[in-house]
């Protein structure tokens, strides 16, 4: 597992959006703008779920997501 950084941490901080992505099992990708996170540690995030079956249903299949925010 991948462990946030203390720069990243710093370069999060003021981020409003960050962009989940998965991918299913069978290869489809999924990539959706996230504005409800919380980093509780080095190694989770917190998620709001509004209605994203698609990504729940990814993560289910596929544990291993990636996010990006600029």
């Amino acid at each position: 597992m991948v462990k946030l950084t203390e720069e990243i941490k710093e370069s999060l901080k003021g981020v409003k959006n960050i962009y989940l992505a998965t991918c299913s099992k069978a290869g489809v990708p999924n990539v959706v703008p996230m504005a409800s996170y919380k980093f509780l540690d080095d190694e989770t995030i917190l998620l709001g779920d509004n209605f994203m079956q698609k990504t729940l249903t990814n993560m289910k299949e596929n544990p291993r997501v990636a996010f990006a925010y600029w």
